[in-house]
């Protein structure tokens, strides 16, 4: 959103674009680690290599098709319009992740090992 602010409004300068793209940065390195934790959620271990595969195939997918599809919404609708709409795409699954109830923390055996732990440590305290 705020590249298109900068580009409707006709002030963007050099900062903005290097803290924006430093911003964008960060945020890839935050989300896919939770990306991988989500997805076991969902999918659980039976089906977790079909699901990394899809979603390493899906990510290559967007490296190849992404710069054509936001030059042809730069084409057709002009820098700034293509830009609110690029982020409006991400609008779903935002949106989604909001009220999701994965949380990465879901696995199986997890809880189970917990307690256990724990219940071995009741035993030898007094």
């Amino acid at each position: 959103m705020a590249w298109a602010v900068l580009f409707y409004t006709e002030t963007i300068q050099i900062w903005h674009a290097s803290v924006l793209l430093v911003l964008h940065g960060i945020a890839g390195v935050l989300w896919t680690p939770a990306e991988q934790l989500i997805i076991h959620d969902i999918v659980g271990a039976e089906h977790i290599q079909s699901a990394v595969r899809l979603n390493a195939t899906s990510r290559q997918l967007g490296i190849l098709f992404g710069p054509a599809v936001g030059a042809g919404l730069m084409l057709l609708l002009g820098p700034s319009v293509a830009l609110l709409a690029n982020a409006l795409i991400y609008l779903p699954m935002t949106l989604w992740l909001l009220t999701v109830p994965y949380t990465g923390h879901l696995r199986e055996g997890r809880a189970a090992q917990t307690s256990h732990r724990l219940e071995r440590c009741h035993k030898c305290s007094p």
